[in-house]
């Protein structure tokens, strides 16, 4: 797609001109962190492109200035209801100066990611970032922040049945020291209550990390490694809710 006022593009990885202008954004999705991401299939499931924007326009429009800052990243949108609600920007060199993940104004009003796909499953699993959600595959629901409120809960509990919470690792414990001395309870098991409070059809589970996992997140773990280990963590009735869609 592409807009005449601010000259931006956005251009699908798996499209042939992507192949010259996104050359940094395959190599980056091909390599990152020794899991690589197909980009036909971030293209196709996800609706992954890459940002090219020329710099001209009033720097003070919140719209420009946006897409300005879009430039040379990836794009992932934020779908609901078959509509882009939002979208956010990945920077693809290491050498890049930028915020690693950039939001444009108004891109986090709806507070998950994924939705539409993953509500083809009676099962959801609950991830704190993109690359985890990719690892998750297509019932990864990505979660803007772990304070889920009444109305997010409710949202999660009238669409899916079953509920995996597969947050970082340091959340799964009842426990949790932050970096400031504060003890409180882990945000998978603060999730997991409300959930329950909520009537969620199912008990949550919450995904525990074996001892000899390569990370302490689905995406460090890898997609076949995480699969694996929910394999065998859960019931097969849970399995199959997060994995043979039903709608």
């Amino acid at each position: 797609m592409a807009s005449a006022s601010t000259g931006s593009s956005i251009t699908s990885l798996s499209s042939s001109a992507a192949q010259f202008r996104a050359g940094s954004s395959l190599v980056y999705l091909r390599t990152r962190k020794g899991h690589p991401v197909d980009p036909d299939y971030a293209s196709d499931v996800y609706g992954i492109g890459y940002a090219h924007t020329f710099p001209y326009g009033d720097e003070n429009d919140v719209i420009i200035r946006a897409h300005q800052r879009a430039n040379d990243r990836l794009i992932i949108p934020l779908i609901k209801d078959g509509k882009v609600v939002g979208w956010q920007g990945r920077v693809v060199d290491d050498n890049d100066a930028r915020s690693r993940w950039y939001f444009p104004p108004g891109s986090k009003a709806f507070p998950f990611r994924n939705w539409d796909v993953a509500s083809r499953f009676r099962g959801v699993l609950m991830v704190e970032g993109f690359w985890d959600e990719v690892a998750a595959g297509p019932s990864g629901l990505t979660l803007f922040t772990k304070d889920m409120n009444f109305q997010k809960v409710d949202m999660i509990v009238n669409q899916w049945d079953y509920a995996v919470i597969c947050l970082d690792e340091k959340e799964t414990h009842v426990e949790v020291t932050d970096d400031n001395g504060q003890k409180r309870m882990g945000s998978s098991h603060v999730i997991a209550n409300k959930l329950l409070n909520a009537g969620i059809s199912h008990p949550p589970v919450i995904f525990k990390y074996p001892s000899n996992a390569a990370g302490k997140d689905p995406s460090a773990m890898g997609p076949h490694a995480f699969w694996a280990a929910l394999e065998q963590q859960l019931s097969k009735e849970y399995f199959d809710a997060i994995s043979v869609p039903c709608r």
